[in-house]
This record gives C-alpha cells, sequence and structure tokens, in this order.
C-alpha cells in the first residue's frame, strides 16, 4: 500500500557546511569538529578557484566558513558567490577583523584561536550574530 506524498515523514536533513581554509591542519581540526556533529562537510579547499566551483555547483548548503586569506589570494570572491545565493557564511582568520572590507562588516568572525564551541553553534544554526 503507498502513502499519500502528504503522509510521510519528513526528515530533517543534516546541515552541510563548505569549509575554505589553505592550512591543513586547521582545515582537518574544522572538519573533524563538524562531522562529530553530523554535519555534511564541503571540502575542506584552499584555493579561491575550487571554493567558487563548490559555492556554485552544491545545491544544498547551510553555510561556509571562509579563511580571510588563500595564500596570495583573498577569499572575497567566494563571500560575494555565498552572498548572492544566500548562503550564510562566517569569516575565520588570524588576522584581525579590521582587514575586511566595510561591505563585510556585519558578517561573523571567528579568530583561528576562538573557542572551537562558538563556532560550532553558529554552524549548527545557534542564535549568534
Amino acid at each position: 500500500m503507498q502513502q499519500a506524498e502528504s503522509e510521510i515523514p519528513e526528515r530533517k536533513m543534516a546541515p552541510s557546511a563548505l569549509i575554505v581554509e589553505d592550512e591543513f591542519l586547521i582545515a582537518s581540526a574544522l572538519q573533524l569538529l563538524l562531522e562529530k556533529q553530523g554535519v555534511r562537510v564541503h571540502g575542506p579547499v584552499g584555493r579561491v578557484s575550487a571554493a567558487l566551483e563548490l559555492a556554485s555547483a552544491t545545491p544544498h548548503l547551510d553555510c561556509a566558513l571562509l579563511d580571510v586569506r588563500l595564500g596570495d589570494e583573498s577569499v572575497f570572491p567566494v563571500a560575494d558567490r555565498l552572498r548572492a545565493r544566500g548562503v550564510r557564511f562566517a569569516f575565520l582568520s588570524g588576522y584581525d577583523r579590521s582587514v575586511l572590507p566595510d561591505t563585510y562588516r556585519d558578517v561573523r568572525y571567528f579568530s583561528k584561536l576562538e573557542d572551537p564551541e562558538a563556532l560550532l553553534r553558529w554552524v549548527l544554526g545557534a542564535n549568534e550574530s
């Protein structure tokens, strides 16, 4: 016997996050932290071109963590692409927040030395700005 579509219970999908980080140890630690909480991780990627591809090609993306500098490139083209798609993102950097252009002053910023629990709460959608 078939159930009507309206009778099929909705399954909540695990949140998904894009990690854009060029330091291997930090990228790996972030991936492990998020996956332990059931987050579907895309990446990590350490180049702007790869991040732009994932930012465009990933159909369901809840959020992204972006290192401000990837080698000699800035991550801002990726931030622009995510913003255009309506995907929530935060910057993760060892640089001071003052390196962000004015257009990103409202975006959540995490220091690479910050408490990972705050970062995890943000990814999981807790009410933190």
